[in-house]
């Protein structure tokens, strides 16, 4: 007669179940911020075309326009509650009860495409009413206003003497208490107003006058300064400066130069 043998079913002890589990935790600890950078790298590359893509627009503009570059906003006079063109899109009213049309910007001939406008690392939920997108203009620089702000004089490309260090827009956001908003105004350091967004990986996506796009990282400011902004509060929201040469008096990115 034939024996039959039983196999043994062992099960794992609770010592053997922890180091398994541990294992798994250590393996997640390592490969989901891998998984979360190379998503974010992505995100960046986007926004990077996105912004190829404003830069075309802009400068499409500008040979449509004498070589004037577009402005931030048509009419620099009409800032009440009827309908003002900028350079991302239009607005009809005021406060929360304006309306947003981005079909009607600037540069929408030449975008054809609002989303374009949205970088995919900005959570447009926490945007103004009024449409304020992820991107900023180098308004005082390129887009200038007189004194009392009842004209507009766009640069003229000849009086961009290094197109390839000048920046025409970037990644943007200003803090509301504690939201981050969009921005359309790229403000230089001596404005000390910082708005400058690196929130790809600590680094922000900058589009130059020549049409090349480059991640760059922030600068940030110690302290007080401007109006009453807490530069280490900035900080922790990754909002600072675009700045080079660590003199915040300067505007060596900005100014044409």
């Amino acid at each position: 007669m034939q024996k039959t043998h039983k196999r043994s079913r062992r099960a794992f002890t609770l010592i053997e179940l922890l180091v398994v589990i541990a294992i798994i935790g250590i393996l997640a600890a390592i490969i989901f911020p891998v998984f979360a950078r190379a998503r974010e790298n992505g995100r960046r590359s986007s926004c990077a075309s996105n912004l190829k893509q404003i830069g075309m627009a802009w400068l499409q503009y500008t040979q449509d326009n004498d070589e004037r570059v577009v402005p931030t906003l048509s009419d620099p006079t009409n800032f009440g509650p009827g309908k003002r063109f900028y350079w991302y899109g239009s607005v009809t009213g005021s406060g929360s009860s304006a309306i947003l049309n981005e079909s009607e910007g600037l540069l929408q001939p030449y975008l054809k495409s609002g989303q374009v406008q949205s970088c995919p690392s900005f959570n447009t939920s926490a945007t103004p009413s009024f449409g304020r997108t992820g991107y900023a203009y180098n308004d005082s620089y390129l887009s200038r206003y007189n004194a009392t702000y009842s004209e507009a004089n766009p640069a003229h490309l000849a009086e961009i003497t290094k197109p390839a260090e000048t920046v025409a827009f970037s990644d943007s956001a200003r803090l509301n208490g504690t939201a981050i908003e969009g921005n359309i105004y790229l403000s230089a350091p001596s404005a000390e107003y910082s708005n400058f967004h690196a929130r790809h990986l600590d680094t922000g996506n900058v589009l130059f006058c020549d049409g090349h796009v480059k991640a760059m990282k922030a600068r940030y400011r110690p302290g007080t300064y401007g109006y009453g902004t807490d530069g280490d509060t900035l900080k922790n929201y990754s909002i600072g400066e675009l700045d080079e040469d660590g003199n915040w008096a300067t505007d060596e990115l900005f100014d044409l130069q």
